[in-house]
């Protein structure tokens, strides 16, 4: 089962949660499922020939698709969040920018990333792939080195998703943290049907309509 080992190079990462304001000095932390994905789609794009078709190879969707349909877990290295303050100039007055991150040093232990699915050779060796091409994470002064690992233990200190769990059932000592995560292939697909039978029902959709319904749910999770 394939775990991400992510290392901060320049020992800080940057990257504003969902819903949130940059200027509001919060930092996602742990990276979300969802950057994580867009990272690895991004890095094909940019770096594998394969993908220079402007189409992602089947080997590629497939991958994707495990990964979006369980939530990971994760092992934190130590991190302190902190933000340096500027004050940019615009149109002869200056504004204040906050430029927060999680500073975790040069030295830190790596940030593990844990799927619970079972990936076949060749989604495994695109993942191996994309990982050593992945230059940075979040914002693009977050250097990273990544590899892929296998065989790691997960012990009782790791970050697990709280599904279905209510917060006052999470125990002492724990705090549950809003990740954007993508939702599984099985449940997108359930939801734009439900959406196309409540636009057209029983109609058989005109081409520009079908057009126009593709344009605002794509045809599958990865679209």
């Amino acid at each position: 089962m394939p775990t991400l080992s992510i290392r901060f190079t320049g020992g800080h990462y940057h990257a504003t949660p969902w819903n949130k304001a940059q200027n509001e000095g919060a930092v996602e932390w742990p990276p979300s499922p969802w950057r994580i994905l867009r990272a690895l789609i991004a890095t094909g794009y940019a770096k594998l020939d394969e993908w220079q078709n402007g189409f992602v190879p089947g080997r590629a969707k497939m991958l994707i698709e495990k990964l979006a349909s369980v939530p990971p877990l994760y092992r934190l290295p130590e991190a302190t969040g902190t933000h340096s303050r500027h004050y940019m100039p615009i149109k002869g007055k200056t504004t204040l920018v906050l430029d927060a991150r999680a500073v975790v040093g040069v030295n830190h232990k790596p940030l593990l990333v844990h799927w619970d699915v079972e990936l076949a050779l060749e989604e495994k060796n695109l993942l191996a792939e994309l990982a050593a091409c992945l230059g940075y994470l979040g914002r693009a002064e977050s250097w990273t080195e990544c590899e892929l690992i296998e065989d790691i233990p997960i012990a009782d200190d790791w970050v697990r998703p709280c599904e279905n769990v209510p917060p006052e059932n999470i125990g002492h000592g724990w705090e549950q943290i809003p990740l954007m995560t993508p939702v599984s292939p099985h449940a997108y697909q359930s939801w734009r049907q439900a959406a196309f039978d409540k636009k057209f029902g029983d109609k058989k959709p005109k081409a520009n309509e079908l057009k126009t319904f593709n344009a605002l749910y794509p045809t599958d999770l990865l679209a």
